[in-house]
């Protein structure tokens, strides 16, 4: 067949739809660019230019890949050229495939603003495109352009282009559902990183998947615990049994165990850390990769109190003075007025003064319950 060229579009025998479907679907696992999706896409339904565009609502748009069109033509588009472009103007909401022919005769292109800007500033006169179903929680267009000698798109083509853009919706789709479960994991694993209790997640096998900032810091201590690439494992070695024994009840085949705890024992004196177990429930049936799924939440309590809320939110939440803190602080330690006043370098009718105002402000009256209060507020 030969090959007709126009504007370095080639008009030989088109390639396989996959090769416009497959740079989509890699731009929508982080794999490829947009911009090279929509080179494919021109290349294999031969035309010259395309956008996609995604927006929020009907007509607000939020982000666009624009591919061989000048970024003058953009900006006008946006500025005054979308309000009269005739796929904008008369685009049905169930119109999923749109060309020029369903809104406007070549008769009136000849004479339409719109049309003649389009030919004078980027040489392009006729139109293809899609927009998702609106089933879908986005929506988004995909317009490929191209010059008047390349004629509009037949049935032919707007059937081929049908069939790819189904695919395409799915790639968008798959990116859409992507980038909310990056962000739902990256707000959990910032909120499990903030936590001052070690948290870590274990596989099947027992093999850690995670540890939060709190575990890690414990586990380099290496008095109550230690990671090891077999997965976890208590610093006594004679403890280490009842360890492993708890993790195989909550993790073992078929268990119905709904978790337990431990303590691990500390060396140096120290107070115990208290270890909670819970299994996570198992992945579905069809997954893939069962093995990087958690099975198990480990939770480890440091039950000595030596960490406060933020002396600045204290302050906010309670209205404390800068003193008041630091007596309150003082109490967290387990300090009586005589040990706060040593350890703050004031007299102990000082501490008693701060410690009333404190007690006052806080709605509490004795240091027990200053005590409780100061332990339930986020570290």
């Amino acid at each position: 067949m030969v090959s007709v060229g126009f504007h370095g579009v080639d008009m030989s025998l088109p390639e396989p739809p996959s090769a416009a479907i497959d740079p989509f679907f890699a731009a929508a696992l982080g794999a490829g660019e947009w911009t090279h999706a929509l080179a494919a896409l021109e290349r294999v339904m031969s035309f010259s230019s395309a956008a996609l565009t995604v927006f929020e609502g009907e007509r607000s748009p939020i982000a666009s890949v624009w591919h061989n069109i000048p970024p003058g033509i953009v900006a006008d588009y946006g500025a005054h050229y979308h309000r009269i472009d005739p796929c904008c103007t008369f685009l049905h909401p169930g119109a999923r495939i749109t060309h020029d022919a369903r809104y406007i005769a070549e008769a009136d292109m000849d004479r339409s603003e719109f049309y003649t800007w389009k030919e004078r500033e980027d040489g392009t006169r006729y139109h293809l495109g899609g927009q998702t179903s609106p089933g879908l929680p986005f929506k988004a267009t995909l317009t490929l352009h191209r010059p008047r000698a390349a004629g509009p798109a037949g049935p032919a083509e707007i059937h081929r282009f049908s069939a790819i853009f189904t695919q395409i919706e799915l790639a968008l789709a798959i990116n859409h559902r992507l980038q909310l479960a990056r962000t739902e994991t990256s707000l959990a694993a910032d909120l499990l990183e903030h936590n001052h209790n070690g948290v870590i997640m274990l596989d099947r096998a027992g093999r850690i998947l995670f540890a939060n900032r709190a575990a890690c810091a414990m586990a380099a201590l290496g008095d109550g615990f230690k990671f090891a690439p077999d997965g976890l494992h208590t610093a006594r070695a004679s403890d280490d049994a009842a360890l492993q024994r708890l993790l195989h009840a909550v993790m073992g085949p078929g268990t119905d165990c709904r978790g337990g705890a431990l303590r691990l024992r500390r060396r140096g004196g120290k107070r115990d850390y208290a270890l909670v177990a819970a299994p996570i429930a198992p992945a579905d049936a069809g997954t893939l990769f069962p093995h990087a799924m958690p099975a198990a939440l480990l939770t480890i309590t440091d039950p000595a109190p030596t960490a406060i809320s933020a002396p600045a939110c204290l302050a906010a939440l309670y209205n404390l003075t800068p003193a008041e803190v630091r007596v309150a602080e003082r109490v967290l330690h387990g300090d009586v007025p005589k040990q706060a006043a040593a350890a703050l370098g004031i007299s102990v009718k000082t501490v008693r003064d701060h410690l009333e105002r404190v007690f006052r402000k806080t709605g509490t009256n004795r240091q027990a319950d200053l005590l409780r209060l100061l332990l339930s507020l986020p570290r």
